[in-house]
């Protein structure tokens, strides 16, 4: 028999990517639930639920398959990630700019943990360097790639570009 399975496929880990996410090696229409936990980078907890029915062949596609019950109630790839809410009402603490956000979707069947996926959902590319830029009264954040980063060509870019 199949192990209990979470599947996700992006094409790119950026956070606005389309995602895929199954389930597999279930019993043809077992009862699941699957939850999303992550922590954003002002220190919130968040989280998101559905649960699902499997089809015939022990999968669950959440592109195709309408949840039960849980935080969102239509078929979406991307509905644990966008329907997700505060675990709690504690205040914010210093932000963390732009550093990926940690995912973990959890299977379970009632209280039985069946399988644990962890993921990054990146903000911008990890090769995408900030530069800040405080030139003359501009205070910015230049984004560079690597390849095209020219040190201190920076700041003068950003004057042609704003037209100084």
């Amino acid at each position: 028999m199949e192990l209990h399975k979470i599947h996700f496929s992006a094409n790119s880990n950026l956070i606005d990517s389309q995602v895929e996410i199954s389930m597999s090696g279930l019993s043809p229409c077992e009862i699941v639930i699957l939850k999303a936990e992550m922590q954003d980078n002002f220190g919130i907890d968040w989280e998101s639920c559905a649960v699902f029915e499997a089809d015939t062949e022990g999968r669950v596609d959440l592109m195709t398959a309408q949840p039960i019950s849980g935080t969102y109630s239509e078929a979406d790839a991307a509905g644990l990630f966008w329907s997700m809410l505060p675990n709690s009402n504690a205040p914010s603490k210093k932000q963390i700019p732009l550093n990926p956000l940690e995912v973990k979707l959890i299977l379970k069947r009632q209280e039985a943990l069946l399988d644990v996926l962890s993921l990054k959902r990146h903000f911008v590319l990890p090769e995408v360097k900030r530069i800040p830029v405080r030139e003359q009264g501009i205070v910015a954040t230049l984004f560079s790639q690597p390849t095209l980063c020219l040190g201190d060509q920076k700041v003068v870019y950003m004057k042609k570009m704003l037209r100084f």
